[in-house]
């Protein structure tokens, strides 16, 4: 029963991004105090899901691919619900969303063209930048403009661009690599700690 608590936590997400779509369809902008809930609590998911995985030797290949497609759906399900309520931030910064959706699309197809699988790296910068752009969110879905997304999203192009030199440099497909420097190592033959809470 335990072993399906990950599981459990990691399909909250995809859930929770439905829901989230559903309110964008229905145009329910008054409902933006669930829609935080569902974010701060995809948040925890977010966390927990892999470390409870890795405490019980669960945290296999497919549920780590399936834990970066997810993260994704459900980060792209508030920046709809965002658009669809506070259209001027995403106009006003479309070019830093753009590039990082090609950095994001350069790292999946680095790994097919190189390595034939999906990339997962988890890497440290990428679960900061994270729970940073949590509150990001939760400033836009409140109705707080300002210049503070914008400096989000610049921190975002670097953390991508850190993910895309990450399957750039490996010689060989892995996974749970901290961030480009530790790819380097691996690449040079070199061994690499991995932290116990954030990568397997």
């Amino acid at each position: 029963m335990k072993h399906n608590i990950p599981k459990v936590l990691l399909y909250s997400r995809l859930v929770f991004a439905c829901i989230i779509i559903l309110f964008v369809l229905l145009k329910a902008d008054q409902l933006k105090w669930i829609v935080l809930l569902l974010l701060y609590i995809g948040l925890l998911t977010d966390v927990f899901d892999g470390i409870i995985a890795r405490k019980l030797n669960i945290s296999t290949d497919n549920f780590r691919l399936s834990d970066t497609i997810i993260d994704l759906i459900f980060y792209i399900s508030f920046l709809i619900f965002i658009t669809s309520t506070n259209p001027l931030q995403i106009t006003g910064n479309i070019i830093l969303i753009s590039g990082i959706i090609c950095l994001e699309t350069m790292m999946y197809l680095v790994s097919l063209a190189r390595f034939g699988k999906l990339p997962s790296p988890h890497a440290i910068l990428s679960k900061f930048w994270g729970i940073y752009l949590v509150v990001e969110f939760s400033l836009l879905i409140l109705g707080v403009n300002g210049s503070h997304f914008m400096f989000a999203l610049y921190i975002g192009i670097f953390v991508h661009l850190d993910r895309v030199l990450i399957y750039i440099l490996l010689r060989e497909w892995d996974h749970d690599i901290p961030s480009s420097y530790h790819a380097l190592l691996i690449r040079n033959g070199k061994s690499i700690h991995r932290n116990k809470l954030f990568n397997g």
